[in-house]
């Protein structure tokens, strides 16, 4: 039976005013994606999430699955001195379990697995930019779907890659103080430890070799921008890097990290989001693809299920040339909070 013309007028404003339809926002929800940067010698010290995690009950349990995409195409320096290239792609699949231990205390384990391949997206990239007129003066000098990744210091191999790598990465500890939960009334305040554990192969740049520890003080903000459904979050943080068996002796011992971003709420289902994660230089160096500081811009959105858990789809873009993977995609999967 084909639908009236009433019924078809009357669905069409059920399903606007479901798309309009205010939401506040919701207090235990995160603001920030659970992304940074995936250079391929950054990435092996497994830095920290940048946002919050929802609070976990007492004795419940919680998890969020992510994963990245990122493709590279840089080199920098001259082999005399120093000289990298980094071509190729890196996938980290991170499995992360929370659970509560009392209330505004949680422990959570982040297991990655990593894989280093030639890819398969180099001649999309450069379709993309060749479409909206950007240029590819830098991966014309690559083949396409290569693997690469490759360090040398007065002429001297210190790193080099060129088959394919996979495997489990260096397994992280936190531990989560809410001193001050998320509200209407009031701003959040979570105190953030951690260590990284040295379980992945160096040798293949899957983890760094060695034991870092971190430390991180977040917030958000769900109160400000109330009237129109946005939240503010931000974060700030130490790395110490332990002993690494990749670049030991360019290694910085501190790396600061920060982070900064938006999440809007559409309506109960729909959101989108935007945040900066930075940090500074992981090595002491005079190339500007491994001894300068990152900047990473996200963009992306947000899909919640009939379960209440969380679908996330967002693109990585660098703001600093050759410190940050040319193009990054992340797929995130929260359960309900």
């Amino acid at each position: 039976m084909k639908p009236s013309p009433t019924s078809q007028v009357r669905g069409a404003l059920y399903l606007l005013a479901l798309l309009l339809t205010p939401s506040g926002p919701a207090l235990a929800q995160a603001v920030l994606f659970d992304v940074h940067n995936q250079h391929p010698l950054v990435q092996l010290h497994a830095p920290p999430a940048p946002g919050e995690r929802a609070p976990v009950a007492p004795g419940q349990w919680r998890w969020d699955l992510g994963l990245r995409l990122n493709n590279n195409s840089i080199q920098d320096g001259d082999a005399e001195a120093e000289r990298i290239v980094l071509d190729g792609e890196t996938y980290r699949s991170a499995f992360t379990v929370s659970r509560g231990l009392r209330p505004g205390l949680a422990v959570a384990a982040t297991v990655p697995l990593v894989a280093h391949s030639s890819g398969f997206m180099d001649g999309f990239i450069t379709d993309w930019h060749d479409l909206w007129g950007l240029s590819n003066e830098r991966r014309n000098a690559f083949e396409n779907n290569q693997l690469d990744f490759s360090y040398l210091q007065d002429g001297a191999a210190q790193v080099a890659l060129r088959e394919s790598a996979r495997g489990l990465g260096d397994v992280r500890l936190d531990l989560d103080w809410h001193v001050r939960p998320a509200g209407q009334d009031q701003r959040s305040l979570v105190l953030r430890g951690g260590v990284k554990l040295p379980t992945g192969s160096s040798d293949r740049l899957l983890g760094s070799g060695g034991t870092d520890l971190s430390l991180q003080v977040l917030s958000s903000d769900h109160r400000s921008f109330a009237a129109w459904n946005v939240s503010l979050a931000w974060s700030l943080g130490a790395l110490w890097l332990g002993e690494s068996e990749v670049l030991d002796s360019m290694r910085e011992d501190f790396v600061g990290i920060a982070s900064a971003g938006l999440r809007w709420r559409m309506n109960p289902r729909f959101e989108a989001g935007m945040q900066v994660d930075l940090h500074t230089a992981v090595y002491d160096s005079e190339l500007r693809a491994l001894g300068a500081g990152g900047i990473q811009l996200t963009t992306g959105v947000g899909l919640r299920l009939r379960d209440s858990s969380l679908v996330e789809l967002a693109m990585l873009q660098n703001l600093r040339t050759d410190t940050i993977p040319d193009f990054g995609l992340y797929l995130g999967w929260r359960s309900a909070p």
